[in-house]
């Protein structure tokens, strides 16, 4: 089973018909994979205190891929400077990079703790078909997954001694806290609903007219 993450694509402020063309279609790609949160903010060099797109980066607890117009490290750069942490990964040659950071403290259960977690970055221009960008992500689930069975680490950010639970409430308190301020992008439907193809085409259609109210 593929590992959940966040994907949340980033588009520039100054695309072209041709961009935001390849930004739409990249959008129903990722609709149509499993295990894949998908949300829109708007250009990271754009990213104001307070704005919606960084309490909605801000909200991101565990890994995510951060989909943008910009080179991979200058958008790490952009990311720590609002102080939205993690380790940084890319994708390059196709093959998975993980910037290791040193040796993580013991924390106590419930202690949150953004540096066990990893933030990629993924330039769009990188890649020439959506379903290319997508098999990335995939590449990146699939890393995610070994990671915690072969390398006994963990991209959950949310520590508990015996139990999951904690992790659950702070999840719930957090999806409770960040509800008014950012709405995540709708999830493709069951693979059993796939005879109701209008039901995704209209998902498409809405964030297609979110990109065009940010006014890029």
């Amino acid at each position: 089973m593929a590992e959940r993450i966040t994907v949340v694509i980033a588009p520039a402020t100054s695309a072209t018909s041709v961009e935001r063309g390849f930004e739409e279609q990249v959008i129903a790609q990722l609709l149509s994979q499993p295990s894949v949160d998908l949300t829109l903010v708007e250009d990271l060099s754009q990213l104001e205190h307070d704005a919606t797109g960084l309490l909605c980066l801000e909200g991101i607890k565990g890994p995510m891929v951060i989909v943008t117009a910009i080179p991979p490290g200058v958008a790490h750069t952009l990311l720590a400077d609002q102080q939205i942490q993690g380790r940084s990964g890319i994708l390059q040659d196709g093959k998975i990079i993980v910037a290791e950071t040193g040796p993580q403290a013991t924390l106590s259960p419930g202690v949150y703790d953004p540096m066990r977690r990893t933030i990629f970055c993924l330039e769009i221009h990188d890649f020439d078909d959506p379903q290319d960008l997508g098999k990335a992500v995939t590449m990146i689930q699939n890393y995610l997954a070994d990671q915690r069975v072969t390398a006994g680490r963990s991209d959950f950010t949310i520590l508990s001694a015996s139990t999951t639970q904690p992790t659950k409430q702070t999840h719930q308190s957090h999806a409770t806290e960040s509800a008014s301020a950012v709405r995540p992008m709708p999830r493709r439907a069951d693979p059993e609903d796939d005879g109701q193809p209008s039901e995704e085409q209209d998902d498409i259609d809405d964030l297609v007219d979110e990109l065009d109210e940010m006014e890029l």
